[in-house]
Parts: C-alpha cells; sequence; structure tokens
C-alpha cells in the first residue's frame, strides 16, 4: 500500500496524472531489481471530514 497526501482541491485529472506518474516510477524501479512489473489494483480516495459528525443521544 501507498498512501500520499494531495493539496485540497486537486481535481480528479490531477489526481489521474499524479497516479500514473507514481506507478510508473514505482514499475520502473521495481523492474530495474529483477521484478517483473507491478499493476494498480485500486486507487482510494479518503477526505477529512470539514467538522466532526455529531452522534445522536
Amino acid at each position: 500500500m501507498v498512501e500520499i497526501e494531495l493539496p485540497a482541491g486537486i481535481t480528479p485529472a490531477d489526481v489521474q496524472e499524479i497516479s500514473a506518474q507514481l506507478a510508473d516510477r514505482m514499475d520502473k524501479l521495481h523492474r530495474a531489481y529483477g521484478g517483473r512489473g507491478l499493476t494498480i489494483d485500486r486507487i482510494e480516495i479518503d477526505e477529512p471530514a470539514i467538522a466532526p459528525a455529531g452522534v445522536p443521544a
């Protein structure tokens, strides 16, 4: 698992581009050390809550 932080307000296209660049670099490193290549299983985007959610009493 790889976890990165991105600036608030980033566009989905920017996330896709950054993810593709990161995956390409990791794949090249993996292959340089004798691996057969990497694949992305899934991408999850978590956004922090703006305000804590209250719990009803």
